[in-house]
């Protein structure tokens, strides 16, 4: 099955997909869907949610998770990522694919630090890991990284035994830029 994982923003939206089984999961894609911060609100939401409606359609998803929200000291910001989560959730449940979201500390500071025996899981100790593997992808930046780390968690998480294999450089890993694929 095919699954994509968001680091969500609306700002900036990172994202990766991972065909999973229980022997390998294989990453497909990963990229940054930029939006403008000029837009209402409103706007970004929807395009969010045509943009999600495409990758659904063009990857085959099955399955999206995505990072649990946080309090914020901020309420304007902590509502903001609450009305982002639920269009994401229900679009989700309107198309019928399974949901979930995971806490950043339970897949950056306790998963994907000991899996991958980093020091920290800080964001730019995951974004200097996967650097020199993914610099290629246009717009790489810590929203990548973090897409990628949450679909590695996920995946060795979910399947122990599966290989997880990332090192696929070139035209085995496309990179989609705002919704298209660049092959």
């Amino acid at each position: 099955m095919n699954v994509l994982f968001c680091d969500q923003s609306l700002l900036k939206f990172g994202y990766s997909v991972y065909h999973v089984s229980a022997s390998s999961c294989t990453l497909v894609a990963a990229g940054l869907l930029q939006l403008n911060g000029k837009t209402e609100i409103m706007n970004r939401l929807l395009e969010i949610e045509d943009w999600l409606v495409e990758m659904i359609a063009a990857y085959d998803i099955q399955h999206v998770v995505i990072e649990e929200i946080q309090m914020q000291r901020n309420v304007r910001t902590y509502r903001k990522l609450c009305m982002l989560f639920y269009a994401i959730e229900s679009l989700c449940w309107r198309k019928g694919i399974p949901f979930e979201s995971i806490h950043v500390t339970t897949w950056r500071t306790h998963g994907i630090k000991n899996m991958l025996n980093l020091p920290d899981g800080k964001k730019m100790t995951l974004y200097n890991y996967f650097y020199n593997q993914f610099k290629y992808i246009p717009s790489y930046d810590h929203n990548v990284s973090d897409a990628l780390s949450m679909g590695f968690f996920w995946s060795r998480f979910t399947y122990p035994h599966a290989n997880v294999i990332m090192d696929r450089l070139g035209d085995e890993v496309q990179s989609v830029e705002n919704g298209k694929r660049n092959d």
